[in-house]
């Protein structure tokens, strides 16, 4: 099976929950740096998470993939909110 997108790949064992659960946390702190309602940027949070090593790459992703799962998860979670996109669509920003 071949996974594209997001954290689908969680369900594969408990090893991978664990560690899944280790960078949501990881990077839900380092959000705190962030005063209440600035603006960040999704690409910048996610340069940040890989440059101090909290998300990496795996079998299946590369770093900057893993880093948009994560976000995504945590997105899903209401952990973002005032969601900005671009013309197209992506999400750019958030607060």
């Amino acid at each position: 099976m071949v996974f594209t997108k997001g954290l689908e790949f969680l369900n594969a064992c408990p090893y991978i929950k664990l560690l899944a659960f280790t960078i949501k946390s990881q990077t839900m702190s380092y959000c705190a740096i962030f005063p209440k309602d600035e603006i960040i940027r999704k690409q910048e949070l996610i340069e940040f998470w890989m440059a101090n090593g909290f998300i990496s790459s795996n079998e299946i992703l590369d770093a900057e993939d893993v880093g948009h799962g994560v976000w995504n998860e945590l997105r899903g979670r209401s952990f973002f909110q005032d969601i900005e996109t671009d013309e197209f669509g992506e999400i750019t920003s958030c607060c």
